[in-house]
């Protein structure tokens, strides 16, 4: 079995893996525990009267130390780490250097290398290979260039750039050069493929590839843009839809790890803020998906970019399908946007059942130029309300689509998938 947790960390991103690994023979029986992004230093719900909060703190910290509480009371003979002072995280990703996934990872690998105990209530932590890929590392002096173009502030630019070499010293103090894979200097990029490090899981590296990130520096100089999809089923189309201008076209996004993890049948797709094309056509470059296949499924999906309209292209919605549908958001930037929402929901027109899930279900949306966002012309102020209007419009979407939230009075959003076959 393995488990899917999207910790609540308010507009970032923050994912446990964990599953059994081991047989009694060279690697004794333990559970395998994977982090992908932490989420911001401080998140604030968009609904009226809410409080900021620590997702590091408040959310990571708790779930973590429940977890080894419950490792603890397993017998030695299932699991060997039992007892131990340490929780041991054999993999820890930090998909791009944007703040709402890097911070909560740089605070605890600042913590390791002064040997801290800086976040109450975190076990002690032991972690096995960082994976991240240093903006620097990727763009090199196109940094001063690109945050002149980018559509943010030079000065965010700067304090990212600077959150992702943080970062990197501190990761060197517990990992040496051996960051990414123990190659120095390499990158986490397409093609990778880790069938033996973090057994029996598999894990396949889809996004960035190399070919991609020159064309990027290219294009950035020159300023060019990317042109919208085509071909998409007219039955799933919306009526209130992305404009070209609207494409994500920040750099650190989509310069994202994003990797297919595949364990005993089941497979989950975690895409970081990359584009839902570039996944997409990852998926047919290294062989998961040919040109004739209409869908690559799934069990879960981490949908791009926290439900953002300028990530989730719809050739990549109508092809890329799963059992789940998993929105890390808060209303902030009006994610998940309604009309995403509503295209993934109209799949179900197929006669697919599946669940959408949400680790903020009673999230307000954030105003933009004192307005909430719209679909079809209506405005949309909060999610319940979005997805009772799609019910009330659309039957087979309140008859085959099952939406599920956080429990607020828990950390996480918990899936369990038991192996298949």
């Amino acid at each position: 079995m393995i488990t899917f947790e999207a910790v609540d960390a308010g507009h970032g991103d923050c994912i446990l893996l964990r599953y059994h690994s081991g047989d009694g023979g060279i690697d004794p029986p333990h559970e395998r525990i994977l982090l992908i992004d932490a989420g911001p230093t401080t998140a604030k719900h968009m609904t009226p009267g809410a409080k900021s909060f620590r997702p590091l703190e408040h959310r990571l910290a708790p779930r973590l130390a429940a977890i080894k509480q419950e490792r603890d009371g397993r017998p030695s003979t299932v699991e060997d780490h039992a007892g131990k002072a340490t929780l041991k995280l054999g993999l820890v990703v930090c998909t791009h250097i944007d703040a709402d996934h890097i911070d909560g990872v740089e605070q605890i690998y600042h913590c390791l290398a002064e040997s801290l105990n800086c976040v109450p209530g975190m076990p002690q932590l032991e972690i096995g290979m960082l994976w991240f890929n240093s903006f620097s590392a990727l763009l090199g002096d196109q940094v001063k260039i690109l945050a002149k173009e980018l559509d943010r502030t030079a000065e965010a630019v700067a304090v990212s750039v600077a959150d992702g070499d943080d970062l990197t010293s501190s990761a060197r103090t517990i990992h040496g050069d051996n960051i990414n894979s123990r190659e120095p200097g390499k990158l986490i990029a397409m093609g990778q493929v880790f069938d033996k490090a973090f057994g029996p899981a598999k894990i396949t590296i889809l996004n960035p590839d190399k070919t991609s990130l020159e064309k990027l520096r290219k294009e950035w100089k020159k300023k060019s843009k990317v042109a919208p999809a085509q071909g998409v089923p007219a039955s799933v189309q919306s009526t209130n839809w992305l404009k070209a201008d609207k494409t994500d076209k920040s750099i650190a996004n989509l310069s994202s790890i994003t990797m297919l993890v595949e364990h005993e049948g089941r497979k989950i797709l975690l895409t970081g803020d990359q584009l839902g094309r570039d996944v997409l056509r990852s998926l047919k470059q290294s062989g998961l998906m040919s040109d004739a296949d209409k869908t690559f499924h799934v069990d879960i999906l981490k949908v791009p970019h926290h439900g953002a309209i300028g990530n989730n292209q719809r050739d990549f919605m109508s092809a890329v399908t799963a059992d789940t549908y998993v929105f890390s958001a808060i209303g902030k930037d009006q994610n998940p946007d309604p009309p995403v929402v509503e295209f993934y929901a109209k799949l179900a027109k197929s006669g697919r059942k599946f669940t959408m899930a949400f680790t903020n279900g009673d999230l307000s949306y954030e105003l933009e130029d004192g307005k909430p966002p719209e679909l079809n012309g209506k405005p949309v102020v909060t999610l319940q309300q979005l997805i009772a209007d799609l019910k009330a419009a659309h039957p087979k979407i309140r008859d085959n689509v099952t939406f599920t939230f956080r429990d607020k009075d828990k950390p996480s959003l918990v899936f369990e998938l038991p192996k298949r076959g």
